[in-house]
């Protein structure tokens, strides 16, 4: 369990910057409609594919392998925030 509600934090971790870098980027009467977009588009990558391809990989293999691909989609998902976040070599 507290190996879960680990993980739960560390990856809700990352709305907390994401909302911030859009509240200051986005006009003040834009970011209403910036940070429902930047949710939809949270639930669209995330929560809509999820379950069909749990289900596929699931049919496919196992519950156990379906299961095994998510946290590899969650590291590589942390690589590309982390690649994201450098910062660029063009502002020098």
């Amino acid at each position: 369990m507290s190996a879960i509600v680990v993980t739960e934090l560390l990856l809700f971790a990352s709305t907390g910057p994401i909302n911030s870098a859009i509240v200051n980027v986005v006009a003040p009467e834009q970011r209403a409609t910036a940070v429902a977009l930047s949710i939809l588009g949270i639930h669209l990558l995330g929560d809509v594919p999820s379950p069909p391809l749990i289900g596929a990989i699931s049919d496919a293999t196992s519950l156990a392998t379906a299961f095994l691909v998510f946290p590899a989609s969650i590291a590589l998902a942390g690589a590309v925030w982390l690649h994201a976040a450098r910062p660029s070599r063009l502002s020098s």
